[in-house]
């Protein structure tokens, strides 16, 4: 259970004129507002007519309400309670390229992102505005995403989505987004070149970090790693802390051929994508003390995609 002063402080965030109407302004200094929101002017209203200085009023509330709740049983976001971080497994296959994309939002962020979920603002995020905001976003984040083959574009589609929110400190959530991603590679035997770059979340400060594995193909050179150092952004390595990972782009030379990624002893093994069965609360709350992924509480809860 949170301190006292911690719910107070959570609980006048949400009672802050305009909080429950999506108006929440983004870190001083970001250039950034809300979901939808293009600026971040002091003084000026939004589109919806709130001040912004009283949406930035309703972050300074926030951020003490996770600063009292350091002593609370849920663990703050290691990065900082602002960051939204991203991770992309590149699984390339014989056929076909495979994104793993993952979005790790802290809790001042994914405050921000639920007040923009909550479509009938009732203060509540329901299982199916969750599923909407999922099955928008996906697509909108691979939109940013961009991957070439021998310098020609590849078209990413979503093939699987998944949202949960673990619990945060202050009584606040965080948010996690994962969006299984695919396009086609050509079928031509030799060597072929993928280029990838992530352009997603630019200016805003959090961890970046891409890996790269063959799955029937095999990787002659790449300028990234096999295997995710932050466990696909569930455990952050205490030294980098300081210095987060920033990896935005990468570049593979494969071929054709090779061991399956879930083969015993191949290369990248532990990397897989869940499939949609793995995925039993892609819509939870999971409300444990620990940061979860959405395959780590399934077994606690559950919910339909």
């Amino acid at each position: 259970m949170c301190p006292p002063q911690a719910r107070w402080a959570a609980g006048e965030a949400l009672r802050a004129p305009g909080a429950r109407h999506g108006h929440v302004a983004a870190p001083e200094g970001s250039g950034r507002g809300g979901p939808g929101d293009p600026g971040g002017v002091p003084g000026r209203t939004n589109p919806r007519g709130v001040p912004r200085w009283t949406r930035a009023a309703v972050l300074a509330i926030l951020a003490a309400a996770v600063a009292v709740a350091g002593a609370a049983p849920a663990a703050a976001h290691p990065l900082g309670n602002f960051t939204v971080n991203s991770y992309s497994g590149l699984r390339v296959g014989p056929d076909r390229l495979v994104v793993d994309y993952v979005l790790d939002m802290a809790e001042i962020p994914a405050f921000q992102a639920r007040q923009a979920i909550d479509g009938d603002r009732d203060g509540k995020v329901s299982d199916a505005e969750a599923a909407g905001w999922r099955d928008r976003e996906c697509p909108r984040l691979a939109g940013g995403l961009r991957a070439t083959v021998d310098g020609r574009p590849l078209s990413l589609q979503v093939i699987t989505a998944a949202v949960a929110f673990p619990a945060g400190v202050g009584g606040l959530r965080t948010l996690r987004l994962e969006c299984a991603l695919a396009a086609r590679l050509p079928t031509a035997g030799g060597h072929h070149d993928l280029a990838y770059t992530d352009g997603n979340q630019a200016g805003r400060v959090g961890w970046r970090e891409i890996t790269a594995t063959g799955d029937g193909a095999t990787l002659d050179a790449a300028d990234v790693p096999a295997r995710s150092a932050s466990g696909r952004l569930t455990a952050y390595p205490e030294d980098q802390l300081r210095s987060p990972l920033d990896q935005r782009t990468a570049t593979v030379r494969f071929r054709p051929g090779g061991p399956r990624a879930g083969d015993a002893g191949a290369p990248g093994a532990a990397a897989s994508i869940p499939t949609s069965r793995e995925r039993p609360c892609s819509i939870t709350t999971c409300s444990t003390g620990a940061r979860s992924s959405p395959r780590a509480c399934s077994a606690r809860s559950t919910a339909t995609a």
